[in-house]
């Protein structure tokens, strides 16, 4: 069984001391006793929003030809709007990244815990930029969703190919404190993203609900990747979900 993975920083590992602690690693090497097979695993990281993002994926389809994909998607393009791509958009692209590399030294420095004196520091700080500057997405809700819609459909062409979708999380409470929207618009989008994936029959695997019970600090060590408890976590749940699609359990 060969298993295209179209994944982001979670599927490489971002953050982990130890890569075999990664649900991309569990499942290549649980998940042959699970189903009597050996298994083949095809890692690409996959971007919806960039330039040619649609073309990228048709072609990563067609050149690793697998029986099962497991596709990874985030609502990062337009869900977490920034200071440093308003300022790309107004100045270019050179002022706009070392502006949020600025930004990141001053965060390195004042994100403490919440209530504290830097920390109320580092929020004005922000809340001011975001206010006298403004905020830019990378791109569009509908443009993401249209994206991903696209690419599932492809799939549910291609002849003897099964699937599971794999939905978006929020940031961390750092960004949702800045962005009060984000909650609101990353459930709207999986619920939107859920339908597409069971319209045509493909596995759904609700990322946000697997974590959302989690203590912040454990859900999202730096606001946005992962660490090893949440990656234990998603392996447990695609090893179910891919064992009882492969084995012919899945419920209906």
């Amino acid at each position: 069984m060969k298993i295209l993975i179209l994944g982001a920083s979670d599927s490489e590992g971002t953050l982990l001391a130890n890569f075999a602690d990664s649900w991309r690693e569990q499942l290549r090497t649980r998940l042959p006793a699970l189903i009597s097979e050996e298994v083949e695993i095809d890692h690409r990281r996959f971007y919806i929003h960039v330039a040619g993002g649609v073309e990228y994926f048709e072609r990563a389809l067609s050149e690793s030809r697998p029986d099962f994909v497991i596709m990874g998607c985030t609502g990062y393009a337009f869900s977490t709007a920034s200071v440093g791509n308003r300022l790309r958009r107004l100045f270019g692209r050179r002022f706009g990244t070392w502006a949020e590399r600025r930004s990141a030294a001053f965060d390195r420095l004042t994100e403490t815990e919440v209530g504290t004196r830097k920390e109320r520091l580092n929020y004005g700080f922000h809340w001011l930029a975001g206010k006298t500057v403004g905020r830019d997405s990378v791109s569009t809700y509908d443009a993401v969703l249209g994206g991903y819609r696209r690419c599932i459909e492809q799939l549910a062409r291609t002849e003897d190919l099964d699937a599971i979708i794999m939905g978006t999380t929020y940031n961390g409470p750092r960004v949702q404190r800045r962005l009060p929207y984000l909650r609101a618009l990353v459930d709207r989008f999986n619920r939107d993203l859920k339908g597409v994936a069971e319209a045509h029959r493909f596995g759904w695997m609700d990322r946000q609900a697997l974590i959302g019970t989690l203590p912040e600090e454990v859900a999202r060590p730096d606001q946005m990747h992962t660490g090893p408890e949440i990656h234990a976590i998603y392996a447990e749940a695609l090893l179910e979900l891919v064992t009882a699609r492969r084995t012919g359990r899945a419920k209906p």
